[in-house]
């Protein structure tokens, strides 16, 4: 088998001096183990893949395990480290470790180029990496992408959500950034960046601006969550809700609540605009009224968190898009939108004043755009011709 011998020499005044010979045998050269780094804006990160900007260098480095090999890179240079050119498009570069019997060990670097990075600007403090803020009335917001200086021919097209389901409005201008100097209003702004005309990157910026005094306005919607585009969705009687893709037009009424004005401030009740039912503190929809929830929002109320007024924890989708109701206590987020919607009534009872809603002496009486019109029977004979939302079901007075 392969071997190396080492041979020492001492002199007279104790001077060591050492000689290696090796011995390989054909068929019998094994590799060795190399590793790489890569060295990058000064931080050495002990991996072969790395994302970097357009234009910019990166340090590659090779380390063979048994020290006494040499070393090739594919542009032939021996030295244990290469400096890369100015990287403008995604690169595979490969070193050779050669051991002491010349069998060769290849390590791959992979760079991989991006043109932009989301930031955002708060009082002046940007932000990398981040596609949402929280501000306050009166603050100075800047979003926008970060670009290299070396990319040339970049421009931009920025478009706002209105608040409407599907519905965007196309900004004026072609600039990299949108600044607000004295922010009043939450809104979602996308910007499509283009290189030469072609888009590269896409990123949906939210801007929530935050007002403890505000209120949710009483109505029927759609409830959105924004960050997995998904729509809180009413499953039937005793079953969970879950949240889902938006449905179209003949199944979207699953995906209609109805928020009435809430009879003690800080205590809502999310109402089925299509079913019998009211969403309950477990996330069921049960026919027995309550009011379990707190509905934190922004300053003109489009946007919302859902908190649970006993446990004080905020409800999120899980993984599974089911909501988690002990998800945090912590407010970081306002990542419900509350989108307008016109309930279709299907399957309503008809019912000529008081007739048809029952014996029960109590009543909850609501109109459809959640204001509470009446508590008795007497209020339900008093009723205007329209629908009405009686005791969590949906009824027509005539």
């Amino acid at each position: 088998c392969s071997q190396a011998y080492r041979v020492t020499y001492i002199n007279a005044r104790g001077i060591e001096s050492e000689l290696l010979f090796t011995i390989a045998v054909e068929g019998d050269n094994t590799p060795s183990e190399a590793t790489g780094s890569i060295t990058y804006k000064g931080e050495t990160l002990n991996d072969t893949t790395l994302t970097l900007f357009y234009g910019e260098t990166a340090t590659l480095n090779i380390s063979g395990s048994d020290g006494y090999g040499t070393y090739r890179w594919q542009n032939g240079s021996t030295s244990t480290s290469l400096t890369t050119g100015r990287i403008t498009c995604d690169t595979t570069i490969t070193a050779t470790y050669l051991n002491q019997s010349y069998t060769p060990t290849e390590v791959r670097f992979h760079l991989s180029v991006k043109y932009t990075r989301p930031d955002l600007t708060l009082n002046g403090k940007t932000q990398q990496n981040t596609l949402m803020v929280i501000a306050q009335k009166g603050d100075k917001v800047e979003i926008g992408p970060y670009v290299p200086s070396t990319l040339n021919g970049m421009s931009y097209e920025w478009s706002e959500e209105t608040g409407v389901s599907g519905e965007s409005g196309r900004l004026g201008g072609d600039q990299r950034t949108l600044l607000f100097e004295d922010i009043a209003e939450s809104g979602i702004y996308t910007v499509n960046c283009l290189l030469n005309g072609q888009l590269v990157d896409t990123y949906s910026y939210r801007v929530l601006v935050a007002d403890e005094s505000a209120v949710v306005v009483p109505g029927t919607y759609l409830i959105r969550h924004v960050p997995s585009d998904t729509y809180l969705t009413n499953n039937g009687q005793l079953k969970r809700v879950s949240f889902e893709q938006k449905a179209d037009d003949e199944t979207i009424t699953g995906q209609q609540w109805t928020i009435p004005e809430p009879a003690v401030e800080g205590r809502y009740a999310i109402m089925a605009a299509d079913s019998s039912g009211y969403l309950s503190q477990a996330m069921l929809l049960t026919a027995t009224a309550s009011t379990p929830f707190q509905l934190p929002c922004t300053a003109e109320g489009r946007f919302v968190a859902l908190k649970m007024r006993t446990s004080g924890y905020f409800v999120l989708p899980d993984d599974n898009l089911l909501p988690d109701v002990r998800a945090t206590k912590d407010l970081t987020d306002y990542p419900y939108e509350l989108i307008a919607a016109e309930f279709t009534p299907t399957g309503i009872e008809m019912i000529g004043n008081a007739q048809g809603v029952g014996d029960n002496s109590r009543f909850s009486v609501y109109d459809l755009s959640g204001r509470r019109v009446g508590s008795s029977l007497a209020a339900v004979g008093q009723l205007r011709k329209g629908i009405y939302i009686i005791n969590g079901r949906k009824h027509i007075v005539r």
